[in-house]
């Protein structure tokens, strides 16, 4: 979880790395209590400087001015966002799972991956997605990416032990935006209304909870994978075959 705690030192103190990282933790602060959409160019070093408890000369000692401190804000605050690391974290608990007992592998996993959700950092990304500024929207696009290269192979490492392939045409970069999309929109949606996320977690009928992000992961690994060694097919054969048991059920009269 981000924190923002930042220790006062003294007023003079402008050399120790520390003081950046204060100036940008207050700038962060400032964007987070501003309205969604506004952006970075509202932040000005007045303010910064004034929330941080420094003064205007350590601020130009890191920045020779408040547009080259934006700029940087708007690169700190994405890194804030999303960070391609976290798929190591991901893929430790991948390889410490019971990948022979599928259903609670995904469980565990997926619970902790989504209590890892920064809601404070996604305050700030759903503001910088609202910009609808070029170069924003540029670097967005570059840290998705990121994020999606570095949790595709580990999702791809976990279909062997549990013997499934991804249903056609559906395949594994499209499955691994999915996924990361479910996770992105619910802690989205947890910052504004934490009960209709949390509320939603169920129990099993082995008494374990399930958070809403594992039961719809699970419902699309489900849907999207079929077991190796069976008779391939597509996802839309599978939605066919399901159309076909539909029509094929007795109906009350």
């Amino acid at each position: 979880m981000i924190t923002f705690t930042m220790e006062q030192e003294p007023e003079d103190s402008t050399t120790e790395p520390r003081t950046r990282d204060r100036l940008l933790a207050a700038g962060i602060e400032l964007m987070v209590e501003t309205p969604v959409g506004t952006g970075v160019n509202h932040i000005k070093a007045t303010e910064v400087s004034r929330r941080a408890g420094l003064s205007h000369g350590a601020f130009y000692h890191h920045w020779s001015s408040q547009e080259d401190f934006q700029i940087e804000l708007l690169h700190h605050a994405i890194q804030l966002g999303r960070n391609p690391a976290e798929a190591d974290q991901f893929r430790k608990r991948v390889e410490a799972a019971d990948l022979t007992n599928p259903s609670e592998a995904i469980r565990t996993v997926m619970n902790e991956a989504f209590e890892e959700a920064d809601l404070v950092a996604w305050r700030i990304w759903v503001a910088l997605l609202a910009r609808n500024d070029p170069q924003t929207d540029a670097l967005l696009r570059d840290r998705y990416q990121e994020v999606v290269d570095a949790y595709t192979p580990a999702v791809a490492e976990a279909f062997g032990p549990l013997m499934l392939r991804i249903r056609p045409p559906m395949d594994l970069d499209r499955l691994s935006v999915l996924t990361d999309a479910l996770w992105e929109g619910l802690a989205l949606r947890r910052t504004v209304d934490a009960d209709a996320i949390d509320g939603a977690a169920a129990t099993d009928r082995f008494g374990k909870e399930w958070s809403l992000y594992a039961l719809g992961a699970a419902a699309m690994l489900v849907g999207c994978t079929e077991p190796v060694g069976g008779v391939e097919t597509d996802l839309l054969d599978a939605i066919d075959r399901l159309g076909a048991a539909l029509r094929e059920r007795p109906h009350d009269s």
